[in-house]
């Protein structure tokens, strides 16, 4: 194996370990600074080490006449194209921060029923009892607490723009994001899907067995798009200038 392949191998399972011991809440680490971990992590783990190996594999110098060189090049454009695209996906899909906990309910609660819209300004879910009082929890710029409900709301006009509907993708949440580990035993999960102009939003909740409500959230944008596009340019073009300055 290269040197500088067992090298980022050996930053990629650091950073590993780094990052299971921050998700894992042994340690308090900021959500920040475990982002931070996931970023240098895809860096490391889904384009260096793997660029790496390629490099010493595929440039061995001189290259000799002109074509090869030029294929050489494409070679190494399009894999760190790819590779820095891919990396880009860690930050995005490994969880960031941990479950946050909402007001403790002024009932027991044995399950989650439904929700409301929740954006970046607001939102709620609602929760019923063993003997079938219906609660709400809900937030607004900031302030949240619980309401006793009489009803579940109607369902949202989906015709409205402003409704939360999501149009070109899914309405339901992605059953499949890697979530921080739940704080206690889970007795109850609901998720929910908000679309607004060029964000989504996707909200999980969790019911523990001591009635306590958390939630935890991913967000994407347009621009998370963006960045994908310049992280593969970037990796595109280290890509060749790492195989042209290897000697």
């Amino acid at each position: 194996m290269p040197k500088t392949t067992k090298l980022f191998l050996s930053v990629t399972i650091l950073l590993g370990l780094a990052y299971l011991i921050a998700i894992s809440g042994l340690v308090h680490v900021s959500a920040q600074t475990t982002w931070m971990i996931t970023v240098l992590l895809g860096i490391s783990g889904l384009y260096a080490l793997p660029l790496s190996f390629v490099i010493a594999r595929l440039v061995k110098k001189p290259l000799g006449v002109w074509w090869k060189v030029l294929v050489v090049g494409l070679v190494l454009v399009l894999l760190g194209s790819g590779l820095g695209w891919a990396s880009s996906y860690v930050p995005e899909w490994l969880p960031t921060g941990g479950w946050t906990r909402h007001e403790q309910p002024p009932e027991p609660l044995a399950e989650l029923v439904t929700s409301l819209p929740i954006n970046v300004l607001s939102g709620g879910v609602y929760a019923r009892t063993a003997a079938g009082s219906l609660y709400l929890h809900s937030c607004a710029w900031g302030t949240c607490g619980w309401t006793k409900a009489d009803a579940l709301p109607a369902p949202s006009d989906k015709g409205d723009y402003w409704s939360g509907t999501c149009y070109g993708v899914s309405q339901e949440p992605n059953r499949f994001v890697l979530k921080p580990p739940p704080p206690g035993k889970v007795i109850d999960t609901y998720a929910t899907r908000y679309c607004g102009p060029d964000y989504r939003m996707d909200t999980y909740f969790v019911l523990l067995e001591d009635s306590s409500l958390w939630s935890w959230g991913t967000f994407w944008s347009v621009y998370t798009f963006m960045l994908q596009i310049v992280w593969a340019f970037v990796g595109g073009l280290l890509a060749m200038i790492w195989g042209a300055a290897k000697k």
